[in-house]
């Protein structure tokens, strides 16, 4: 059912796509702006010459485990029109208190826009995303390498902005491939003069071993320039999800697009 899903949206989003435009100022109307979630991958990839950095510090406190601790930097940068990288490294068990998991993990993302967030319809994209565990114990039947194929989309409704993102991840290793379904919904409201916003997130996913779903409530303050600093408070709704996080996060902007940099 997973993947007949994901096969139906990957081919309604094909065929919305517009023809390739011929410059990056055809893509993105000038000046428009989109709240980036906390939580929620980021949906668009970065325009050409564009660069941010993203450090995001995640506590999590399980109903049946000891606190994790999470230490997350992404980096953001576009290739070419329509093109975008994510390159992200996180300590997901520095300390080594769960011996059955990995110490950390390095991410790789290719991010395509299929649709330009322009008029009354939503702003649509494709991306590959593969992730490789750092010291798995020996003992461990998990694969070190996840593909995830994902699916995102964002429109924005007046001042708010509303993107989530739908996957199915395979990692391959042991007796059978572990896979599973990867969703996320964000919906950010304007408060406090434009500065502030407040964000409702829903993560989760389903497939082989327990469902995890988790709601996030959350703050973002941005400053001039794309830099911004955000706080999350995700509540686990499932027995399987950790009971309570704390997600803080930064993100700078290191430079800008090339248009917009070469504008006056």
């Amino acid at each position: 059912m997973t993947r007949k899903l994901l096969m139906v949206l990957l081919c309604f989003a094909f065929s919305l796509a517009p023809v390739p435009a011929h410059s990056q100022d055809a893509i993105f109307d000038a000046g428009a702006e989109f709240v980036e979630p906390i939580l929620t991958e980021e949906t668009l990839p970065n325009e050409l010459g564009e660069w941010d950095l993203r450090v995001s510090c995640v506590y999590e406190s399980d109903r049946t485990e000891s606190p994790r601790n999470c230490w997350r930097t992404q980096v953001f940068f576009g290739i070419a029109p329509r093109w975008g990288v994510e390159l992200e490294a996180a300590l997901t068990n520095a300390f080594g208190d769960r011996p059955e998991d990995a110490r950390g993990e390095l991410g790789t993302t290719l991010k395509y826009l299929l649709r330009a967030p322009r008029g009354r319809g939503p702003a649509l994209a494709l991306a590959l995303e593969t992730e490789a565990a750092l010291s798995r114990p020996e003992s461990s039947e998990e694969g070190l390498v996840e593909f995830q194929p994902t699916f995102a989309f964002l429109q924005t409704l007046g001042l708010t902005t509303l993107q989530g993102n739908v996957g199915y991840a395979v990692r391959p290793g042991g007796s059978e491939p572990e896979k599973k379904a990867v969703y996320n919904l964000s919906f950010a409201v304007p408060w406090r003069q434009g500065r502030w916003n407040a964000l409702a997130e829903l993560a989760g996913s389903s497939g082989d071993g327990s469902s995890e779903i988790a709601f996030s409530p959350g703050l973002k303050y941005g400053f001039r320039g794309g830099n911004f600093v955000a706080l999350g408070v995700p509540v686990g709704l499932t027995s399987s999800s950790p009971d309570i996080g704390l997600v803080f996060q930064v993100q700078f902007s290191l430079s800008k697009a090339v248009e917009e940099a070469e504008s006056p």
